[in-house]
Order: structure tokens, then sequence, then C-alpha cells
């Protein structure tokens, strides 16, 4: 497979459409700046979700968030977003690490090695860490509506 297209995240206030079509997805995002007339567009983050979870993930993006878990906040309006579904969470993990490597993205503290073997996945107790984060999150986002 390869990316999509790079678009804007939101329309108006709302999330754009095809945010929501990534519910329940294994995937990777990569979080850009917007083309600007006679100037390259600086790649800013790569991330991934393996735990069915990529909306919720690519969406942190644009919240305030805090915590071990917690990185780097975009502005929707100076930024554009590509994706690529999996149907393997591990695929969406070696897919980053590839895509970190190709594009230096300003924002990635890690850059994987070429010559490091792939990663299978998080500690279980990351990603129990990470689930329960996500469970409290969709709670507290699910008072305001």
């Amino acid at each position: 497979m390869a990316l999509s297209k790079f678009r804007p995240i939101r329309e108006g206030h709302e999330y754009a459409p095809w945010v929501g079509e990534t519910a329940g997805a294994h995937g990777v995002y990569v979080i850009r700046e917007r083309s600007r007339r006679g100037r390259k567009a600086v790649v800013l983050y790569v991330g991934e979700s393996h735990t069915h979870r990529l909306r919720e993930t690519l969406q942190r993006h644009y919240q305030r968030w805090n915590g071990r878990t917690a990185g780097p906040t975009f502005d929707a309006a100076k930024t554009e977003v590509a994706m690529e579904i999996f149907l393997d969470g591990t695929d969406a993990i070696q897919r980053q690490d590839e895509l970190i490597r190709r594009l230096r993205p300003t924002h990635n503290v890690v850059v994987p090695g070429e010559n490091e073997a792939p990663r299978k996945g998080r500690k279980a107790r990351e990603a129990k860490e990470d689930a329960a984060f996500d469970e409290l999150m969709d709670y507290f986002g699910g008072l305001g509506e």
C-alpha cells in the first residue's frame, strides 16, 4: 500500500469526515505543514496505531494532552495529514519506522536504525496503559456531547 494524499484534518470547527472512517483501524499517519507556493512542505511527525485506535491516536495531536503517553500537538489550520491503513498492527509499526527513517520528521524524537530488528509491538504493560488512557479520554470526550 501507499500513503493517501495529504488533506486537512478539519472542515471548519469539526473533524473532516474521512477522520471518522479511520475508527477501529490500525494505521500510520504523517503530519506535515501545509504546502505554500514555492516552498516544500516540512514533515512534522509520523505516528501509528497498532491497537485499532487510529482515529483517536491521530486526533490527540490536535488536542491538548499530557502525561507519559503525550506527544506533540499541532495546529489544524497549518497542517495536513496523509495515512495508510493496515490489517495487522505489526505492519503499522514497521511502516512507521520506515517512514521516520525516510522522512526524518522534525518532531519524532527516536529514529529507528535500519539495522535494528523490526519491532513486534510494545510491552503488554505499556499497551494496557495506553488502552486505559484511551478509555478515559473517550469517557471525558463523551461528557461534552
